[in-house]
């Protein structure tokens, strides 16, 4: 996906819910975002459940995305 994204110009970037991504998923996540140079974004704020975020963490989860974005240069 990544690859046909880029093909179109797309940027693409990776997101981790690390508390359900550890072991195998969270190390192959890892790999892939690295040979593939795309950014990885981890959330680690509350959550309602094991992955969806609260209010205050969809809002900090937001902050996080945002952050990566005018650091790649993508949005300013």
């Amino acid at each position: 996906m990544i690859t046909l994204a880029r093909a179109d110009g797309v940027h693409t970037m990776a997101l981790s819910f690390s508390a359900t991504q550890q072991g195998p998923y969270g190390e192959a996540l890892a790999s892939v975002a690295t040979q593939l140079a795309i950014p990885l974004v981890t959330y680690q704020g509350p959550r309602f459940d094991v992955v969806h975020p609260t209010a205050e963490g969809y809002g900090a989860l937001a902050a996080l995305i945002l952050e990566r974005l005018e650091h790649e240069g993508w949005v300013e």
